[in-house]
């Protein structure tokens, strides 16, 4: 299990995100190359600290993606929150329309993901909106992994030890 949680940590992506023209609708669209849409930035919606204890060498939290609880695994190495394409399906995303144009290179090999916005997500009492994020093409993926697209509208995360604290504003 350490083996195969340590292979997930790395997570960087080939193509680099750049902002696509945004269409008039509401809904988020994709470009032509699969880029990710030009959005608001994720906004917080509270002031709190979230914190969890190191689980088999790692931090995982509880999460909710569209009202839909979740675990997901802290790491910094994750440009984007990934989600696998089996809890994308559960959230609301349609996996079978998703245009699988990011390439991952990972310790599990080259995989292909989709961009996507996630428009509500909770860690704890942190809510953020319009969140960046990729789902990962079926079985490609073994934990939902909370990235730096989430990570970086924060204020900062601490650790102590074996204890997590991740800052909401």
């Amino acid at each position: 299990m350490k083996a195969v949680a340590v292979l997930l940590v790395s997570l960087v992506l080939l193509a680099p995100a750049t902002k696509a023209q945004q269409s008039s609708s509401t809904e988020p669209t994709l470009s032509a190359q699969g880029q990710l849409p030009s959005i608001d930035r994720p906004v917080s919606t509270s002031h709190d600290t979230v914190s969890t204890t190191r689980s088999n060498g790692h931090f995982f939290f509880n999460t909710e993606v569209n009202g839909v609880a979740m675990p997901m695994m802290f790491d910094t190495g994750a440009r984007l929150v990934a989600l696998r394409a089996e809890d994308a399906e559960r959230v609301g995303i349609s996996v079978s329309s998703l245009n699988y144009s990011l390439h991952t290179v990972t310790a599990n090999g080259i995989g292909s993901a989709a961009p996507v916005v996630i428009k509500v997500m909770k860690v704890g009492s942190i809510t953020r909106t319009n969140v960046p994020a990729m789902v990962v093409k079926p079985g490609e993926l073994m934990i939902n992994l909370l990235g730096q697209s989430f990570m970086s509208t924060m204020a900062g995360f601490s650790t102590d030890g074996d204890k997590l604290t991740l800052r909401g504003d």
